[in-house]
């Protein structure tokens, strides 16, 4: 099995949005995120840490101090090596935000219009 690592998506003029939202979160809360990231690479994550969403979306999920706080990505690359980080934001209630997984498809559709 080749190595998987994790990407962040950027916009065409190069801003690394996701990593910002990233840095945005308390220091607490970026390395619990930070932390299942990389159980999600090593594919040793717990089974709450995981949900898939729909299509090609997958969230990263992480509670810390009653919050919620969600890494959405997709699995790219030839043999799903790229773990493509799409968004990271806090959750106030049990649903994904529309918003939120919107955003996310965005993102996504944007990327991989540019890799082809």
């Amino acid at each position: 099995m080749s190595a998987v690592r994790w990407r962040f998506y950027r916009t065409t003029n190069g801003r690394d949005v996701v990593r910002e939202e990233l840095e945005s979160l308390g220091v607490q809360a970026r390395a619990a995120v930070a932390e299942a990231m990389k159980r999600v690479a090593r594919r040793e994550h717990f089974p709450y840490e995981q949900e898939h969403l729909d299509g090609d979306l997958l969230a990263v999920r992480v509670f810390l101090d009653g919050c919620t706080y969600r890494m959405l990505y997709a699995r790219e690359g030839a043999r799903d090596h790229i773990l493509l980080g799409l968004h990271v934001f806090q959750k106030k209630d049990r649903k994904l935000p529309p918003p939120a997984r919107r955003l996310a498809e965005r993102r996504l559709r944007d990327w991989r219009g540019r890799r082809v």
